[in-house]
């Protein structure tokens, strides 16, 4: 397998190796984004903005056009994220870290026309 992108290591990277070895190997049934990132997952650009959420769901869509439409993809939330973000900075977001009170990781990383629920 030969890479053919920026002369870096990056995370995007990194999954997309890994994605693309799936695919090499015959496929998968389901892909792990990642696992544990509640420092990232809630740090924010501005109030109801999260960067890497944004990213993960970028990600989330160049694997599953790697993989394709049948693989479930997921990301493994740290205990704490299923809790939600509460910012302790009179930023007025709402009760979970964004307006409306939505988690930055309690959406799905793609639409639903573009999961899959678990059989």
């Amino acid at each position: 397998m030969t890479y053919a992108g920026p002369a870096e290591w990056s995370f995007r990277q990194l999954i997309l190796h890994y994605a693309h070895l799936c695919k090499a190997a015959g496929g998968v049934d389901a892909f792990l984004l990642s696992s544990e990132h509640p420092r990232l997952t809630t740090l924010r650009s501005g109030a109801g903005t999260y960067p890497f959420v944004d990213a993960l769901a970028d990600l989330a869509a160049e694997v599953r056009g790697a993989l394709g439409n049948d693989v479930r993809l997921s990301y493994g939330a740290d205990w704490s994220e299923y809790f939600g973000h509460h910012p302790d900075d009179g930023s007025g977001d709402g009760p979970t870290g964004r307006p409306g009170g939505a988690s930055p990781t309690s959406a799905p990383i793609l639409p639903a026309a573009r999961t899959r629920s678990p059989a």
